[in-house]
């Protein structure tokens, strides 16, 4: 289940004003390592919570159709689902008629649902990726209740910043796992079962 990111968020959660106060520091001499640690603490931050801080544009690709009536997508909040084409065994890409699906932006994670009397389409898919879903995902504004994912950026930015040689965090894989306090701050607002489609 490949996710894509077409189009990312044009504003951080935390400015790089507040990751230099966070670190104490006063010189402008390192604001380039700074701004780019500062990119990959909030990317593990929001890879271990499963939530998007910041509207971005997201491409699922998908092997088959699901075995069930739903598609979850990762990332929430969903906004908006965009598009949802199929490229069948004979190359041919189609989309999937918006009128056969509903769009559940209320519930956690988003999902696609299809309208009664409605299936999926039957034609054979290509080998792989035969199936990408387009949607809009991301907060424009942080609700209050996840105030605290800025502390956890910043308590991840101060362990990146003092362990430099040891740590690596890169999407999606964590070398050195999260400082403890950023994961206690995350995990209760942390999104659950959006893989399993089947």
């Amino acid at each position: 289940m490949p996710l894509l990111l077409v189009e990312g968020p044009t504003q951080a959660a935390v400015s790089l004003e507040e990751a230099k106060l966070h670190l104490r520091v006063d010189d402008d001499e390192e604001d380039a390592l700074i701004a780019g640690q500062l990119v990959r603490a909030h990317m593990a931050c929001e890879d271990f919570q499963g939530r998007a801080y910041g509207r971005r544009t997201y491409e699922l690709s998908l092997h088959s159709w699901p075995g069930r009536r739903e598609i979850r997508l990762p990332m929430p909040p969903l906004v908006e689902v965009e598009s949802i084409k199929y490229v069948t065994a004979d190359s041919a890409e189609h989309t999937l008629d918006p009128a056969s699906y509903l769009v559940d932006a209320r519930s956690e994670p988003g999902r696609i649902v299809l309208r009664n009397g409605y299936a999926w389409p039957q034609e054979r898919l290509r080998e792989a990726n035969g199936v990408v879903i387009r949607y809009v995902a991301g907060y424009e504004h942080i609700p209050a209740h996840l105030q605290t994912f800025g502390a956890a950026v910043l308590l991840t930015l101060g362990h990146l910043y003092e362990h430099r040689e040891n740590v690596l965090v890169v999407r999606t894989a964590t070398v050195a796992p999260l400082p403890r306090g950023a994961q206690s701050l995350l995990y209760p607002h942390r999104v659950f079962g959006v893989v399993d489609i089947k």
